[in-house]
């Protein structure tokens, strides 16, 4: 195994200094959670996407109640959030179409039995959307989302539940 010489070294490091402090390429570092609201008739559809720091996601799993994502050289454990039980799996959604619309990935999602379904909006990729439903501990389901490539990766949940009127703002 061969060692990097001084200077090369040095460079990884001002690399990594710049991917964290500017937009070039490298927005991970800076970006912050925002939220996510899907449009749906008979649905209410509110969640929050996060980036993830790696290449690419490359696979997704469970392990001891968190989502881990795989990257080509490293993994990310993600925290889910608490009303996720993650032991009670629902398997009634389908993405059904993906679209591109200006900077947007336009994904739509149809539930099975009950035909509601409901589009949303996100950073624009052509990487694999992965996704799992788990029940919601309150009540309705959750959808948990990963994707990425080219170090352009996110996670995503949405929660679902029955819409309960104008009132509500959903």
């Amino acid at each position: 195994m061969r060692l990097l010489s001084g200077r090369v070294r040095r460079s990884c490091g001002l690399l990594v200094v710049a991917c964290s402090l500017g937009p070039s390429g490298c927005t991970q570092a800076a970006a912050q959670a925002t939220s996510l609201k899907g449009t749906a008739g008979t649905v209410s559809v509110l969640g929050q996407l996060s980036p993830l720091r790696l290449d690419q996601v490359s696979g997704v799993s469970l392990k001891d109640g968190r989502l881990v994502a795989r990257g080509s050289f490293e993994n990310v454990a993600i925290e889910l959030p608490a009303f996720v039980d993650t032991a009670q799996v629902v398997r009634h959604w389908a993405l059904v179409t993906e679209s591109s619309l200006d900077d947007k990935k336009v994904l739509n999602f149809t539930h099975d039995q009950s035909l509601d379904d409901f589009t949303i909006e996100v950073p624009a990729t052509e990487a694999e959307i992965r996704y799992g439903v788990f029940a919601h501990r309150g009540g309705g389901e959750v959808m948990v989302l990963t994707w990425g490539k080219d170090a352009k990766c996110y996670w995503a949940y949405l929660v679902i539940g029955p819409r309960t009127g104008a009132a509500d703002g959903r």
